[in-house]
């Protein structure tokens, strides 16, 4: 997805720099389209492939999710009922030996339940995969980041780096 926290986490993956990215959109294709080119050029990427947008429509997409080393949901699907943004679960197999991670933005539904596994998640899980991630850690992670920045901001006093990862790991 293209919302902000699919943004965010481009501009995240685009400084580590990979080999390929590729943004898959259904409501905001356009807008996509038009953005990730010009976040990319304000993050110095350099690749021999530049990040595209395709259409979760694409049929060309479950290609790309078969290649990839990391796939992300950072759209609302799955969060009511029992919805996946994956139509094909085999693009979650691997060889033997070869690594995939897989993490989800969702961990809640729209009615606060928590949602520790989404349909999702489930069907990386079913063909193998072990690396599998919910929303829940990227929650924490930015409330626990807001936090220290407001701590530091209202004591004047900053936090040793030490610290500040002994409070993301409790």
């Amino acid at each position: 997805g293209w919302g902000g926290l699919g943004q965010a986490l481009t501009a995240t993956v685009l400084r580590e720099t990979p080999e390929e990215l590729v943004i898959s959109e259904l409501a905001h294709l356009a807008q996509a389209s038009a953005e990730l080119p010009i976040l990319a050029q304000k993050l110095g990427f350099s690749s021999t492939k530049a990040p595209k947008v395709v259409s979760a429509e694409d049929p060309l997409l479950l290609d790309h999710l078969r290649q990839a080393d990391v796939i992300v949901n950072a759209s609302g699907v799955g969060m009511a009922g029992d919805r996946s943004p994956v139509s094909d679960p085999s693009v979650f197999q691997r060889p033997p030996g070869k690594r995939l991670i897989v993490i989800e933005s969702i961990y809640r539904a729209p009615d606060g339940t928590p949602l520790p596994v989404s349909p999702f998640l489930r069907q990386a899980w079913s063909q193998g995969v072990r690396e599998v991630h919910n929303g829940w850690n990227l929650y924490v992670s930015d409330f626990v980041g807001e936090a220290v920045w407001f701590l530091e901001g209202w004591t004047g006093q900053k936090l040793e780096e030490q610290q500040k990862n002994g409070i993301f790991q409790r």
